[in-house]
C-alpha cells in the first residue's frame, strides 16, 4: 500500500509515520464522523431555530479539528504526500504548503468562528477555505503527462476489469487510473479554481446560482472518478488476496463516497419547493462528504496499523 521510493525519500515505511497515521486517522475519524451524524440531525431541524445554529456550530468545531488532524499526516516533509511532492513536483508543494497551513492552522479557527458570524458568512468561508486544499490534490493529477494515445485503450480495460482474473484486474485498474487522472484532474482544478470563488462570492451576498454550484462541484466529481480506481477498486483486490476485512470496509466506504460525490453536479442543479426534498437534498450532500472523510481517515489509520502490527517485535 506504500509505493513511492526514491533516494533522499521514501514514503512511509517507518514506525514515526505509522504511528502517527493511526493516531491522528483516528482522531480524524472520530471528529469526522462526529461532524457528520450531527450535520445529518441538522437536515431534520428549521435553519432559524437555536438548536440548528447549536448544531452548526459544534459541526463546524468538528470539521476543523478533523482538518487538523488528517493534515498533519499529509503535511509531514519527510515521509509524506507533501514531501514526496517538494522532491517530484515542486509546483504541487507550493499549493500543498499553503493547503496544509490552512487545514491545519486556520480552518479550526475559521469554520466555527465563521459558523458564528451567520449563515451567509459561514456558507461563503465554508465554500472558499477548502480551495487550496482542492486545488493541491487536483494538481497532482495532472502534472503526469496526458497519455492521448492510451484514450483507445479505455475499453479494453473496461472489459478486463470485469472478466478477467485478479491480476489483469489490478492491472486494468492502474491503466484505467493513469489514463483518467491527468485529463480529469485538470478538469477538476478549473472547475474548483474558476467556480469555487464565483460561489463563495454569491454565498457571501446571500444569493444562488444552481448553475455556478453544479460546475464547482465538476472537480469534486471528477476527482471521485479518479479515486474510484486509485483508491477504492484496489481496496476490494487487497480483500480477495488476503482476506483481511478493514479492505472490504474500505471498499464499501469508498464506493458510497465515490457514487454520491460523482452525482453531486447533478443534485446541484436540482431546486425543490417542497421542504421534505430539500432536506433530502442537504442530507445527501452531508453524507456526501462525510463518507468521504470517514474513508480517507480509516484509509490512513489502517495502513499504519498495518505497518505497526507487521513491524511489532
Amino acid at each position: 500500500m506504500n509505493a513511492i521510493t526514491n533516494a533522499g525519500f521514501k514514503w512511509g515505511e517507518n514506525l514515526s509515520w505509522a504511528k502517527a497515521n493511526v493516531f491522528h486517522g483516528r482522531n480524524s475519524l472520530i471528529y469526522g464522523l462526529s461532524a457528520t451524524t450531527l450535520g445529518c440531525i441538522k437536515t431534520l431541524i428549521h435553519e432559524d431555530s437555536f438548536s440548528y445554529k447549536a448544531l452548526d456550530l459544534l459541526q463546524s468545531t468538528f470539521l476543523g479539528l478533523r482538518s487538523n488532524q488528517q493534515y498533519n499526516i499529509y503535511s509531514r516533509k519527510k515521509d509524506d504526500d507533501l514531501g514526496f511532492d517538494e522532491v517530484h513536483r515542486p509546483h504541487a508543494a507550493n499549493i500543498g504548503e499553503l493547503a496544509c497551513f490552512i487545514e491545519k492552522k486556520i480552518n479550526p479557527i475559521a469554520l466555527p468562528l465563521t459558523a458564528a458570524l451567520g449563515n451567509e458568512v459561514k456558507e461563503s468561508d465554508h465554500s472558499i477555505v477548502h480551495l487550496a486544499n482542492a486545488l493541491w490534490w487536483r494538481s497532482r493529477l495532472f502534472s503526469t503527462k496526458i497519455k492521448l494515445s492510451r484514450l483507445q485503450y479505455i475499453k479494453d480495460d473496461l472489459v478486463k476489469l470485469c472478466r478477467a482474473n485478479l491480476e489483469v484486474k489490478k492491472l486494468s485498474a492502474s491503466h484505467l487510473e493513469s489514463i483518467i487522472s491527468p485529463l480529469l484532474g485538470l478538469i477538476g482544478f478549473v472547475s474548483c479554481g474558476l467556480f469555487t470563488p464565483i460561489k463563495s462570492w454569491l454565498r457571501f451576498k446571500g444569493t444562488e446560482n444552481k448553475i455556478i454550484d453544479s460546475l464547482a462541484s465538476v472537480g469534486t466529481a471528477t476527482q471521485h472518478l479518479i479515486y474510484f480506481f486509485k483508491f477504492t477498486l484496489p481496496q476490494i483486490f487487497h480483500f480477495q488476496e488476503n482476506k483481511k476485512y478493514e479492505h472490504k470496509k474500505l471498499f464499501n466506504l469508498g464506493i458510497c463516497a465515490n457514487a454520491l460525490n460523482i452525482g453531486l453536479p447533478i443534485i446541484d442543479l436540482l431546486s425543490f419547493e417542497n421542504s421534505f426534498l430539500n432536506k433530502a437534498q442537504r442530507l445527501y450532500k452531508e453524507l456526501a462528504s462525510g463518507f468521504t472523510m470517514a474513508f480517507f481517515s480509516s484509509r490512513r489509520y489502517f495502513i499504519g496499523k498495518a505497518w505497526v502490527d507487521g513491524n511489532r517485535l
